[in-house]
Order: C-alpha cells, then sequence, then structure tokens
C-alpha cells in the first residue's frame, strides 16, 4: 500500500519476516564451533565429555607437582583436542527426550535472543549461573597450579553448580520456547524416508 511517497508493507507477518537470524559466525567460532557444527545435535558423549572436563584439567595440572608445568600442559592440551574432536565426529539424535538435549536446544535459543527475544526473568537467571560457573572454573585452576586442594575444591562445586543451574535454566527456556518459532519447532522433526518402506515393501515381494 502506498501514501504519497511512502511505502507501507503489507507483508511485515510474513513467514520471513518473523525467521530468526543466524548466530554470528564470530559468536560461534569463540565457541570453538563453526556453523556447520553448530547446526548438530549434541551427542551424549560430547554432554559427559564437557561436563567431565573440568575435574579433567583440575586433576592434569594437578600433575605438575609429580613431573612437571610442561607434562601438566601437554595433558590439558589433550584435553582440548578431545573437546574440539567430538563435536565434530558425533552427532546426536533428533529427540528432545533427554535433558541434555534439550539445554542444548535452549542454549541456542538464548543464543538467539537478539532476533526472538526470550523471558527477562531466565535470561538473568542463566547470566548469573553462567557468571558462577566461570568464577567457579577459575578458582579451581588457581587452586590445581597451586596444589591448594581447599581452593581448587571449592572452585569445582562452585563450577558444577552454575553450570548445572545453567543448564538447567536452558532446558526450561526450551519448554517455554520451542513452539514460539517455527525454526524451534522444526528442530525434533524427522523427515518421513520413503526409501525405507519401498525397500521393504520389495523385500516381502522377492
Amino acid at each position: 500500500m502506498v501514501q504519497g511517497d511512502r511505502t507501507i508493507s503489507t507483508n511485515r507477518h510474513s513467514t520471513q519476516g518473523f525467521r530468526p537470524k543466524q548466530l554470528p559466525v564470530g559468536q560461534i567460532k569463540l565457541m570453538g564451533m563453526d556453523v556447520r557444527n553448530w547446526g548438530k545435535n549434541q551427542s551424549a558423549l560430547t554432554f559427559y565429555s564437557r561436563l567431565l572436563a573440568l575435574p579433567y584439567f583440575v586433576a592434569a595440572l594437578w600433575t605438575h607437582t609429580l613431573w612437571d608445568m610442561q607434562s601438566a600442559l601437554g595433558l590439558c592440551a589433550l584435553g582440548i583436542a578431545w573437546l574440539w574432536l567430538t563435536p565434530r565426529l558425533y552427532k546426536g539424535s533428533g529427540s528432545a527426550n533427554s535433558w541434555y538435549v534439550r539445554a542444548h536446544f535452549g542454549q541456542r535459543i538464548w543464543l538467539n535472543r537478539m532476533s526472538v527475544p526470550v523471558p527477562p526473568e531466565v535470561h538473568f537467571r542463566a547470566l548469573a549461573m553462567a557468571f558462577a560457573g566461570v568464577v567457579g572454573f577459575g578458582v579451581a585452576i588457581w587452586g590445581a597450579t597451586d596444589a591448594n586442594i581447599v581452593l581448587a575444591a571449592s572452585g569445582v562445586a562452585v563450577a558444577y553448580a552454575g553450570r548445572l543451574g545453567f543448564l538447567d535454566q536452558m532446558a526450561k527456556l526450551y519448554a517455554q520456547m520451542q513452539n514460539a518459532h517455527p525454526v524451534y519447532k522444526n528442530w525434533q522433526r524427522t523427515p518421513d524416508n520413503d526409501n525405507a518402506l519401498g525397500i521393504t515393501k520389495q523385500v516381502a515381494k522377492s
């Protein structure tokens, strides 16, 4: 519809108009991923590898009291390589029946909040949990470097409380917003494979 020199779009509510923008490539790379691998669902191996990464790094750094810091850092490098490889080698299922998959979907929704807003209370709780996790991680690494068991154990406890709290908020966010946009709805859908049905019929006839 045209009024004078101004053109008013009558298609503001089209599907394209509501399509979420893709997460910026730079932000995905900061998370150690690329666009293709970020789109994969998280596998159980990837989830538990990341969940158990902190105790591994603490133990690896602690070995500098037995050997030397170079050997400890080498063990840490192996752990980083494993965390980098798992999401690229193992693809998760499309089902959100598992809590960690719902948390993964929720994290994708949260990172897309500039395009599709999320409930502010969930956003701020997630930020608080993420901050606690980062602080705990830093304290744990500091304790391992100084061979201070109290600092290391306290840091691990705080980091796990923050991380699990963050994941819980992400799972709840997905439960709230899984129908907020068609793209989110499609994450759990898998296409029907007509070829499999055809093969079954051919086998039955032979």
